[in-house]
């Protein structure tokens, strides 16, 4: 029996649940096994990934893919159910992944700005970084607010736009980032609707 493919998230990850969604979304839940590890503690992850970052996809051959991009590219080959990412060079293929690289790193600035939000040292360094990090994550909304995103022919640009406001959700829940953006509120309703959102939820 062939090895099977070996996904390690953290249940907390914006990007894991991208991950976790592929999967799901791509028809391939029967041939991998998820697992749930503390990339903080867990000291075989750095084994398999030297960053000991979520997601990491160990492929039957023992080699691992990071990170999200890469790995949900590399899902998508492997499906007989492509539909996240255009192949072909086109417009269709760079808006996606305008979409993806534009909500992952407005999630990178928000998994950021939760930490220094929790620094309790004040200094006025701090602030100005915590400023420019919710500028970043909430800018990013606001263009997200003007972008074209489909509920009924999504697309990897806008799986990864849906997960950008569930992150905010879950690290700022006294933050209503709907306020003023009622097509994005929408549209991101209409994506956690979804089974493979609704089964692949932030937790932690």
């Amino acid at each position: 029996m062939a090895a099977r493919l070996q996904l390690f998230v953290s249940l907390s990850s914006p990007f894991a649940r991208k991950a976790r969604i592929a999967v799901s979304a791509l028809r391939l839940a029967a041939e991998i096994d998820v697992h749930v590890v503390n990339p903080w503690t867990d000291t075989g992850l750095r084994s398999m990934n030297p960053l000991s970052k979520v997601p990491t996809l160990v492929r039957a051959d023992g080699t691992a893919l990071y990170d999200s991009r890469v790995i949900v590219e590399y899902l998508e080959s492997l499906s007989a159910h492509p539909l996240l990412l255009p192949r072909e060079p086109g417009e269709q293929r760079w808006r996606n992944l305008r979409l993806q690289a534009m909500a992952d790193d407005a999630c990178s600035a928000a998994g950021r700005l939760y930490a220094a939000e929790r620094d309790l040292r004040g200094l006025d360094a701090l602030q100005a970084g915590r400023e420019r990090l919710s500028a970043a994550v909430f800018s990013t909304l606001d263009a997200l607010e003007n972008e074209t995103l489909s509920v009924e022919q999504w697309q990897l640009g806008d799986m990864c736009a849906a997960i950008l406001p569930g992150y905010c959700v879950f690290r700022f829940p006294e933050r209503d980032w709907r306020e003023g953006r009622p097509n994005l509120a929408k549209f991101v309703e209409g994506m956690e609707s979804l089974a493979v959102f609704r089964e692949n939820p932030h937790q932690g």
